[in-house]
C-alpha cells in the first residue's frame, strides 16, 4: 500500500460585528483560524500554478467526442480538424464542436486548430489528439458511476482534473470499508485516471520531470477543492506518464451527526428590529419549480451529493429515506412559502437570503473548537454546521429542529446556491479568503449580470455578543477587495451592485 499523506481542508471565517445594537458599522473580527493543509506541509519544492483555463482540448461526454474551449461571446470561432492530411473547417458560436457527428473517432490521430476572431484580430490555438485503444476508451472515457455526463477518468483539461477530484471526495466512488492497523474504520477509494492534457507544459514547471509535475497537479487539485473535507491520499504515475493511480482514504462517514452548543447561547433578533427580514411564511403556494424541467438526473444520498448535483446542473433523485430526500423536500417546502411562481428573480434571491440569514445562527462554538483543536481532525467533519444539515436543523430521525439551525459559511453558501438553483436562477458557491481566513460566499445572476451574495456577513452580532441581526449590506453587491476568490477557479466578475443599476431601489418591508 502506498504511503498516505493527510489533508485537511476546512473553511473558517471572519464575521461582521455590530458596534451597538442599532449601529450597522461593520467591524471585522476573526472568530476562527483557517486550517488549510495543517496536517500536511506538502512538498517544500512545490510550485504553484493557478487557473483552470481551456484554450482547446478534446474530451468525451456520454460517449460523444468533443472539441471544447472556453467561449467568449465577443469572438467568432473556426475549428480546423486535420486527419491524415484531410482538413475540415467547422464554424461555431458555442464552446464546443461534436467531433463524433463530424465523423471522427477516439481511435483517430487528429490535429486541431482553433482561430478566434474579434475586430479583425485572430488568435490561434492548436491541439494534438493522440488516439485511444478500445481498452483505454472503455476504461477512461465512459462517465463515472454516479452518471455525470461530463465527468469521467479521461482528464482532458485541468478543469476536468479539479472536477474529477472533487467528485471523488463527494461521492467516494468505489470506496470500500476497511480497518487501519489501530482498528479504526476507514473508507478506501482506489481509481485510475488518464491525463490527456500536457500537465508538464506550464512555464513554471520548466525543467521538472513528469513525476514532479504530476505531484504539483495533485496539490493543485487539493487546493482547488471548494468545500470542506479531510482525507489521506496517495498516488503513483505509470511509466506511460499519463496514467495515474489515485488513492483516497476517509476516516468519517459522509453523514454529519455532531452539533455544538451554539444554539443554547445565541439567538436571532426578533422580527421587530429596524432592518427586517422581508420574507413571509403565512401561506404555502402551489409551485412549479424550474429544477423539475431539467432532464439530466443524478441519484443522491448525502446532502453534499445533493449540493454537488445541483451545482453541476442536474436534477437530484434522492434515495428514499436519505438525508438528501429530507433536505431537498425541506428546501422545496420553504421556497413554496417564501416565493411564488410569479415572484421576480430579485424577490426570489432577496427572500432566500433573508430566510437563511434570519433563521440560521452562525456556529461560534465550532470555530472555537477548531481553533483550540479540542476535537480530532476527523470528528470536525462530522459537524452539521459544514453542511445543509446544520442550515435546516436536520436530525438523525429525519425530522427538523428549527431551534438547532446552526451553520458556518460553508453550509450557508451551499444552502443559498441550492435554493436559488431549484428556482432556476444561475448561482455559484465561491470559495476563497477574507483577511487571510478561509471563507465561502455566493454569486447569483440577475438580469444577465452577476452579483455577490454573502449570507454569513448578512448577520451582525450585537455588542452583547449573543444576538444576531440581519443586514442587507451583502445582498447582490459588487466584488470587493475583502473577498479574495480561489485563484485556481474562474468565477464571473460582479463589477457593480444591483442597487446602482436601478433608478429607485429598496429592499422593501412588510407591514
Amino acid at each position: 500500500m502506498k504511503n498516505f499523506k493527510k489533508i485537511v481542508l476546512l473553511l473558517s471565517v471572519s464575521v461582521v460585528f455590530c458596534l451597538t445594537a442599532t449601529s450597522c458599522l461593520p467591524l471585522l473580527a476573526t472568530v476562527g483560524s483557517i486550517i488549510f493543509n495543517f496536517s500536511d506541509k506538502l512538498s517544500e519544492n512545490r510550485i504553484i500554478v493557478y487557473g483552470n483555463e481551456n484554450n482547446l482540448a478534446v474530451t468525451f461526454q456520454s460517449g460523444k467526442m468533443l472539441a471544447t474551449w472556453d467561449r467568449n461571446a465577443a469572438y467568432s470561432y473556426l475549428l480546423t480538424v486535420d486527419k491524415n492530411g484531410e482538413k475540415k473547417e467547422i464554424e461555431s458560436d458555442t464552446g464546443s464542436v461534436d467531433l463524433t457527428d463530424c465523423g471522427y473517432s477516439y481511435s483517430d490521430t487528429l490535429s486541431l486548430d482553433l482561430s478566434k476572431t474579434k475586430n479583425q484580430t485572430t488568435t490561434h490555438y492548436s491541439y494534438e489528439y493522440a488516439p485511444l485503444s478500445d481498452e483505454q476508451y472503455s476504461a477512461y472515457a465512459t462517465k463515472v458511476s454516479a452518471g455525470f455526463d461530463e465527468i469521467d477518468r479521461y482528464i482532458a483539461t485541468r478543469a476536468e482534473w479539479f472536477d474529477f477530484f472533487s467528485y471523488l471526495i463527494v461521492f467516494r466512488d468505489g470506496a470500500e470499508e476497511t480497518k487501519d492497523e489501530d482498528g479504526s474504520t476507514a473508507y478506501l477509494l482506489e481509481t485510475d485516471c488518464y491525463f490527456a492534457y500536457d500537465y508538464t507544459a506550464f512555464d513554471a514547471y520548466a525543467g521538472l520531470g513528469a513525476e514532479e509535475c504530476i505531484e504539483n497537479e495533485v496539490y493543485s487539485a487539493i487546493d482547488a477543492y471548494e468545500d470542506s473535507a479531510s482525507y489521506a491520499y496517495s498516488y503513483s504515475l505509470d511509466q506511460d506518464k499519463k496514467t495515474v493511480k489515485l488513492y483516497l482514504k476517509f476516516y468519517y462517514e459522509n453523514r454529519p451527526t455532531l452539533e455544538t452548543d451554539t444554539y443554547k447561547n445565541y439567538e436571532n433578533a426578533s422580527r421587530s428590529f429596524s432592518e427586517r427580514a422581508h420574507y413571509r411564511l403565512d401561506k404555502k403556494n402551489t409551485r412549479s419549480f424550474p429544477i423539475d424541467t431539467v432532464t439530466k438526473t443524478i441519484p443522491v444520498e448525502s446532502s453534499d451529493q445533493l449540493y454537488f448535483a445541483l451545482k453541476k446542473g442536474y436534477r437530484p433523485l434522492p434515495t428514499e429515506g436519505s438525508p438528501a430526500e429530507a433536505i431537498y423536500g425541506k428546501m422545496r417546502s420553504i421556497l413554496s412559502y417564501i416565493n411564488t411562481d410569479n415572484s421576480s428573480t430579485y424577490d426570489k434571491l432577496h427572500y432566500i437570503y433573508d430566510y437563511i440569514v434570519d433563521t440560521v445562527i452562525y456556529d461560534y462554538s465550532f470555530t472555537q473548537n477548531t481553533m483550540n483543536e479540542k476535537d480530532s481532525t476527523n470528528s470536525l467533519f462530522c459537524y452539521k454546521c459544514l453542511y445543509l444539515e446544520g442550515v435546516f436543523g436536520y436530525q438523525e430521525d429525519g425530522s427538523f429542529n428549527n431551534n438547532r439551525r446552526v451553520a458556518i459559511c460553508d453550509g450557508l453558501s451551499k444552502a443559498y446556491m441550492c435554493m436559488a438553483t431549484i428556482e432556476g436562477i444561475p448561482c455559484l458557491k465561491v470559495s476563497g479568503k477574507v483577511n487571510g481566513e478561509g471563507h465561502a460566499w455566493n454569486k447569483a445572476m440577475l438580469n444577465g449580470s452577476w452579483y455577490m451574495v454573502d449570507t454569513t456577513w448578512g448577520n451582525e452580532l450585537s455588542r452583547n455578543g449573543s444576538t444576531e441581526y440581519i443586514s442587507h449590506d451583502y445582498l447582490l453587491v459588487k466584488d470587493d477587495s475583502k473577498h479574495e476568490e480561489n485563484p485556481y477557479m474562474s468565477y464571473p466578475s460582479a463589477p457593480v451592485s444591483y442597487k446602482d443599476t436601478v433608478s429607485k431601489f429598496t429592499h422593501g418591508t412588510f407591514a
